[in-house]
C-alpha cells in the first residue's frame, strides 16, 4: 500500500525548504496558508508525496502553491 506525506515548503532568496510535513492534506493547506498570510515568504507550496514500498516508486503531486499567479480565464 502507497504511503502519502505532506511536505509544506517555503521559498525564500530564491530557495525551497522544508517547512514542516503533515500526514493530511488539510492541515498542511492550512499552515500553508497561515505562513504566506505572514509574508515572510515569496512563495509557499504543498507537495504530496507519494512511496510505495513493494514496488519502490516515489511520486510528487503540487496540491497548493501560492508561487505561481493566477491564469486569467479564457472566454
Amino acid at each position: 500500500m502507497a504511503q502519502s506525506l505532506y511536505e509544506v515548503h517555503t521559498l525564500k532568496g530564491g530557495q525551497w525548504v522544508i517547512d514542516s510535513t503533515y500526514p493530511d492534506r488539510e492541515s498542511s493547506i492550512e499552515v500553508a496558508k497561515q505562513l504566506h498570510g505572514e509574508k515572510r515568504f515569496d512563495g509557499v507550496k504543498v507537495i504530496r508525496d507519494t512511496f510505495d514500498p513493494k514496488t519502490g516508486d516515489g511520486k510528487e503531486i503540487v496540491v497548493y502553491d501560492t508561487s505561481k499567479a493566477p491564469r486569467e480565464k479564457s472566454a
